[in-house]
């Protein structure tokens, strides 16, 4: 069983909840599959569509990201201070590598859950949430160098330096923006009930 919650959004078009077309002024009780059973009440003349989002992981990795960026800052306080320390840089590289990885995770879920284009790698992930205002342009540039520099975290380890790690800092900021970005996007997706909505895992 998956954990996080379908939501119903107004949306227009024609009215289609799992296939069947909406009778307007009844009630419709609606079966996700894989997700428990929850009702959707329809009234007026509204349209609704069901966004199949994962909040409770979304959220999950956003809490994560939120340390992250917590040993970020302290790692390279450490680092500045110590000039050549192994723990603040291997804690520092770690930090930017898991922050850029929780950033792409969300980025996933929220293309599969509203159903953008399909993503052709990272930096098409960052492009998408762009282009559907996830992220500011600006905001969205930092991010990808952000995502360029993971692939040297990942790939040639060895070749980056303190001096490279502390250069990165200037754009660190962006991945506490994207939490907020990214829940500022939601509830206007999902509606002010986010992320009150999002169950936990049982």
């Amino acid at each position: 069983m998956q954990s996080g919650r379908p939501f119903a959004k107004s949306v227009a078009g024609e009215g289609i909840i799992g296939g069947q077309s909406i009778d307007w002024g009844r009630t419709v009780d609606e079966e996700i599959d894989d997700w428990e059973r929850f009702f959707f009440t329809l009234q007026g003349e509204a349209t609704f569509m069901i966004y199949d989002v994962n909040t409770v992981r979304i959220e999950s990795q956003l809490h994560h990201l939120e340390k992250c960026c917590h040993v970020i800052q302290q790692a390279a306080e450490e680092l500045r201070g110590a000039g050549e320390a192994a723990v603040a840089a291997f804690a520092l590289e770690r930090g930017i590598h898991i922050g850029v990885e929780c950033v792409i995770e969300v980025g996933s879920l929220m293309i599969d859950g509203f159903m953008m284009r399909e993503a052709g790698g990272y930096i098409d992930i960052v492009d998408i949430l762009e282009d559907e205002q996830v992220l500011p342009s600006e905001g969205a540039a930092t991010m990808r160098e952000l995502v360029r520099f993971r692939e040297r975290l990942v790939r040639r380890y060895e070749t980056v330096t303190s001096d490279d790690l502390l250069q990165q800092m200037d754009a660190v900021p962006v991945l506490n923006a994207f939490i907020r970005w990214t829940r500022e996007y939601l509830v206007q997706e999902l509606g002010p009930d986010y992320p009150k909505e999002s169950r936990k895992s049982g």
